[in-house]
């Protein structure tokens, strides 16, 4: 249940050299040391962007998100690599697949009829991430009944800076949403009730 924190094995001399020299020896773990490792594979866009001379797309939010995202996962993997960070490693995997799926059918030529709702679901993610951490932090404090030494294993610092990073990511992506769908949307329909007012009208 929620109430319980997921435990991490660090018992054995081989299971502590999983957060140190990413030697995996757990299924949740593995899923953490792969997810990290395809974060440098996500800089190929920018690379490509880059290549492009398509600069408007290198926006802060872009590089921000990127290279931020490598080191908190980095920073996972060598603190709590696993455990109560598995559902935000699912949550990213489906999201990124989806979006990059999207890029792929965009090559192609074909429509992706989520393309509209990406964005949302990328706050959805970074809302639910946020309230697994304020959970772990309520576990930790306040209930006490979690795990053998009477708190989770995930320090309370790491709760803390993801729920500060997780409201950076919120931040950020409401500004690109509001910008991109909303005030675009807004300037669009704009635009043709002006062009419909123009036109003359038949005696």
């Amino acid at each position: 249940p929620f109430l319980y924190c997921s435990d991490i094995d660090f018992d054995t001399e081989n299971s502590k050299a999983i957060a140190h020299v990413g030697v995996v020896i757990k299924c949740d773990t593995v899923v953490l040391y792969v997810f990290y490792l395809q974060k440098y594979w996500e800089f190929t866009d920018t690379f490509l962007f880059i290549l492009r001379k398509s600069y408007r797309q290198v926006t802060f939010l872009h590089v921000y998100h990127h290279s931020s995202i490598t080191f908190m996962v980095r920073l996972f993997l060598h603190v709590y690599p696993g455990g109560d960070n598995c559902m935000p490693v699912l949550l990213n995997s489906f999201v990124h697949m989806l979006m990059y799926t999207h890029y792929l059918c965009s090559i192609l030529g074909v429509k992706c009829w989520w393309r509209s709702i990406l964005t949302k679901l990328q706050l959805i993610q970074f809302v639910i991430i946020t309230i697994i951490n304020v959970l772990d932090v309520i576990k930790y404090e306040n209930l006490k009944l979690l795990t053998y030494s009477g708190g989770c294993q995930e320090p309370l610092w790491l709760n803390w800076l993801m729920i500060a990073y997780m409201a950076t990511m919120i931040l950020l992506f409401s500004q690109f949403y509001v910008k991109r769908y909303l005030y675009e949307f807004d300037k669009r329909v704009t635009i043709r009730s002006g062009s419909a007012d123009s036109k003359p009208k038949s005696a």
